[in-house]
């Protein structure tokens, strides 16, 4: 077993000090309304023709190729799901394109052709080309324009509105399952093996949804535990989606044999995505309360051995997201910030925040959160920079 996830004890003083340590909760599944809307293609009838204005990405498709699994994907720049989705999508057709797999995302203008309203377009084939040459080889499938009178929205999507909403056809050309594509991975292994149940799977879908929701709100480690390994039994793709929430949930806890298994776990998807977007995540969260717990005179009731073994962990999980971003993930540099302040190396901290604005452009969704952070860094450096004078001053200790 690797060091970082030797045998830790929390005590309950380190307990408190992760009241919050659980992350942001704004990737759910589509909502009820949005589901409840009906698609324009039923499960058993045939996919209507492919109409793509512009294959902005991947080998251009005639049509839907017979014998191969498509899963179709809506999506637009804009939808921070989608967005989130997208390392996801790719590792399905890496592990899966040898078996017949074939994933497209489709995105459509937001606006109607002929449209002469005040509302702007948020999603315009420039805007999609663009994004999608940003994102380079961190975009692995096709990507395809809908036509300007959204042809293919309509033909699958309907009177549906949220996304990203996908629809999965089997071999034989049938709609087999649609859904949120967070509860799609095991039917789509189950549609490549030929046995997805067409008839119970999407109450089993619903069913498994529901626990997902209940995971995504659970306040109780209890509560959470629960439902999460009622989602692992059933849909294990659907439960790697709350790793991030089952190791803030953990750590809360006090729950250590629980956190390093979320850590492993979050190490093994990170590098399965190629994507360190959520382990430095967790890492910086639990690297910030840690700090503010010593910061608020708790820090001083924690058994050294306890944070020792702690930081340990973090600085493992650390390590393996700064190798799989290589460089270009913001949150792999906001661990290594957070991780050095932790230290008390305010400079080297300073430094990493700087990398983090270094890799958000200038219009970049979090840049200001992220330019204040670095500004807060700056600010303690300057006071302890400050205190130290005066201790040379006045000839006290350090």
């Amino acid at each position: 077993m690797h060091p970082m996830f030797s045998r830790l004890r929390l005590p309950f003083v380190l307990v408190l000090a992760f009241a919050s340590v659980l992350p942001a909760q704004d990737a759910a599944p589509a909502d009820r309304a949005a589901r409840a809307r009906s698609s324009a293609v039923r499960v058993g009838e045939p996919a209507p023709p492919l109409k793509v204005a512009e294959w902005v990405k991947g080998a251009p498709l005639a049509g839907w190729e017979p014998g191969k699994v498509h899963v179709v994907e809506f999506w637009a720049v804009w939808c921070g799901p989608c967005i989130a989705n997208i390392p996801h999508l790719n590792a399905l057709e890496r592990r899966h394109a040898r078996d017949g797999l074939v994933v497209i995302g489709m995105t459509s203008p937001d606006l109607p052709a002929g449209y002469s309203g005040n509302r702007r377009e948020g999603n315009s084939l420039a805007m999609v080309r663009d994004f999608v040459a940003r994102r380079g080889d961190g975009m692995a499938y096709r990507v395809a324009y809908d036509t300007p009178d959204r042809a293919t929205w309509r033909s699958l999507m309907g009177s549906r509105s949220g996304i990203p909403h996908a629809f999965v056809f089997d071999r034989a050309g049938r709609l087999a399952v649609e859904f949120h594509p967070t509860f799609l991975d095991d039917a789509i292994e189950q549609v490549l093996a030929g046995t997805w149940d067409a008839v119970g799977g999407p109450a089993r879908l619903e069913a498994g949804y529901q626990r997902y929701v209940y995971a995504l709100n659970a306040r109780k480690y209890e509560t959470f535990a629960a439902n999460y390994a009622a989602v692992a039994r059933e849909f294990p793709g659907a439960a790697k989606r709350l790793y991030l929430l089952r190791f803030g949930h953990a750590l809360r806890a006090g729950e250590m044999a629980d956190a390093r298994a979320a850590a492993r776990d979050l190490v093994a998807q990170a590098r399965e995505l190629q994507d360190a977007k959520e382990l430095g995540a967790a890492v910086r969260q639990a690297a910030r309360e840690l700090a503010a717990a010593r910061a608020s005179g708790v820090g001083g009731l924690l058994p050294a051995a306890a944070v020792r073994d702690l930081r340990e962990l973090l600085g493992g999980m650390a390590s393996v997201a700064a190798e799989v971003a290589a460089g270009l993930e913001p949150a792999a540099w906001a661990a290594q910030a957070e991780l050095a302040n932790l230290d008390g190396d305010l400079p080297g901290a300073i430094a990493a925040q700087e990398k983090v604005l270094g890799t958000i452009s200038e219009s970049g969704k979090g840049r200001e959160a992220e330019q204040r952070r670095l500004e807060e860094l700056r600010q303690a450096w300057q006071a302890e920079k400050r205190r130290q004078d005066l201790m040379r001053a006045t000839g006290r200790p350090d």
